[in-house]
């Protein structure tokens, strides 16, 4: 896909992420257990994670998954539907989506914690990451969208208009209430 090119997500990098996985692999359960043990002991993402209707063994089936995804994956239309799909089983649940970014930043964080420590694999595993939750909130803004135009009947042009006027609307408030000029 185009847009992982954007992120710097080549051949050689898709290559060398099966590299690593290779030598995380053994791991992979420990990590998806220890990020899950990390996000149970945050409120906000541990109730999230129930609201969407993840139990312990549910979540920890689902993340394994994305995790070797995230390693095997050739970042084409068939990893962009896979992690969509995640993302829309998160929407599903009622999973906020102010809660993906925390989410994905503790996988990664566990994930470095068990890597080499190389800088070139640090920065691949966080152009990966980012990817992944990238193509999550693509998903969360899809079905938005789709689920106002359905109720409401105006198209994505007359809602994307939508927003950028309560968007300008929006940071002009801010720019008066911080009272600074770049928000203008």
């Amino acid at each position: 896909m185009k847009s992982s090119l954007l992120l710097g997500i080549t051949e050689d990098v898709k290559k060398n992420l099966k590299e690593i996985y290779k030598a995380i692999s053994a791991r992979k359960e420990e990590i998806v257990r220890t990020a899950l043990d990390s996000i149970s002991k945050n409120n906000d993402l541990s109730e999230a994670l129930k609201k969407a209707g993840l139990d312990e063994t549910r979540s920890k089936r689902l993340f394994e998954y994305w995790f070797t995804t995230i390693f095997q994956s050739d970042y084409g239309e068939r990893h962009c539907l896979d992690v969509a799909r995640i993302g829309l089983l998160l929407v599903r649940g009622g999973f906020p989506l102010h809660s993906l970014s925390p989410l994905v930043s503790v996988f990664l964080s566990e994930t470095l914690k068990t890597s080499d420590g190389e800088p070139s694999h640090i920065v691949m595993l966080a152009k990966v990451f980012g990817w992944n939750l990238a193509v999550m909130i693509l998903s969360y803004e899809i079905i938005r969208q789709r689920v106002f135009k359905k109720a409401t009947g105006i198209s994505e042009e007359v809602y994307n208009r939508l927003v950028d006027i309560y968007t300008r609307t929006f940071l002009n408030e801010l720019a008066k209430e911080l009272k600074v000029w770049w928000f203008m």
